[in-house]
């Protein structure tokens, strides 16, 4: 039978040496974490396709393990916009989009309908990317009554902005990108830190950035297009893209000090540790990576 490995009996310093070989970190690929520019073919095709389209990538996120409701909103998203185009779009889109003058139809029903609308595949795609790409860091930050007050209360509050500055009060508005604004302005505060990459296309050169100042260049540079009503953009809602932006960052400072789920197994685990180096402390729960162990006492 084999023995198991229980890290309670250990020594003190038999319990130093395994945290320092369970933590063990390769300078060089922590060179490569921090870099502001790096160059190569990405680890995942997803990831080159994306950086060629423009889009921003996740550098250094832990991975989350089915976020359902992601899932159910996209799902959604793309039941809906192929039943809208198996018909007459434009009138589909009339009927169940927002429009600032009108809003009390269908008993307000636009102001929530008017998010799962999109005006073409295209739109569509982009909109479940960042929601899938980011949102799901979100999902798994708090509880479901939470994320939906986040998603829906930011595209209520930026389409209302929006009717009210953009000047276009009788033009439909459709699309997830207010809510998922929204998203995008919590994470810079909840993850100002995570890593965003951008490919200089075609080149095999990625800047990366904290998330803090890319989204914040990304809600500073379409509050700079919304205010000088640029005619290259007048087809986006750049009102609504900032209201969300804005909604998102005061719902999470709001949320500050309150108690949230953990940042996931790896952070728990280097808490533990770091603490048990801290104190000397002999209890302790039993680590499962013997493995790492076993490579330290064969050095």
């Amino acid at each position: 039978m084999k023995k198991r490995f229980d890290f309670d009996k250990l020594s003190v310093d038999e319990k130093k040496a395994y945290i320092e070989a369970f933590s063990y970190k390769d300078p060089q690929k922590e060179r490569e974490k921090t870099a502001f520019i790096t160059k190569g073919w990405p680890k995942k095709p997803s990831h080159f396709i994306a950086g060629a389209l423009g889009l921003p990538i996740e550098r250094n996120s832990r991975k989350i393990k089915h976020p359902l409701t992601i899932y159910s909103f996209i799902f959604l998203f793309i039941i809906i916009h192929f039943l809208g185009t198996s018909t007459n779009h434009l009138a589909f889109v009339e009927t169940w989009g927002f429009v600032a003058k009108d809003f009390e139809r269908s008993f307000f029903l636009t102001f929530v309908t008017s998010f799962f609308l999109h005006g073409s595949w295209f739109h569509l795609i982009g909109n479940a990317y960042y929601f899938y790409v980011f949102g799901d860091d979100v999902e798994d930050d708090m509880d479901l009554f939470s994320f939906l007050s986040l998603l829906i209360g930011g595209h209520i509050f930026a389409i209302i902005l929006h009717g009210f500055l953009a000047g276009r009060a009788d033009v439909p508005l459709i699309g997830a990108s207010a809510g998922i604004s929204a998203l995008l302005g919590y994470y810079m505060i909840r993850f100002p830190k995570r890593q965003i990459s951008y490919m200089v296309f075609f080149f095999f050169i990625w800047i990366h950035i904290p998330a803090f100042l890319a989204f914040l260049w990304k809600f500073a540079w379409e509050f700079f297009l919304a205010t000088t009503d640029s005619v290259a953009y007048q087809g986006v809602a750049l009102w609504a893209h900032v209201g969300g932006g804005f909604f998102g960052v005061v719902y999470a400072l709001l949320r500050t000090g309150q108690s949230e789920k953990k940042e996931g197994y790896k952070r728990a685990i280097d808490a533990k540790a770091q603490s048990l180096k801290k104190t000397d402390r002999k209890q302790s729960r039993s680590y499962s990576r013997k493995s790492k162990w076993d490579q330290y006492n064969k050095r």
